[in-house]
């Protein structure tokens, strides 16, 4: 699942930070919603993408 502000969830598109863009994966929502603030704060876009754990 890709989630984004950016990308509305959808396919990635129009995504223009001046440094490039760069994939935050983490199972916490509040971690990839400050990593993804701190970064586009200093020029760089993001995609968040949460990961999932299997315990087997």
């Amino acid at each position: 699942m890709v989630e984004s502000s950016r990308c509305g969830g959808t396919a990635l598109r129009n995504l223009s930070g001046d440094k490039g863009i760069i994939l935050v994966v983490d199972d916490e929502a509040s971690i990839r919603r400050i990593l993804q603030t701190r970064l586009e704060m200093i020029g760089y876009s993001v995609v968040t993408a949460i990961a999932i754990r299997f315990d087997f």
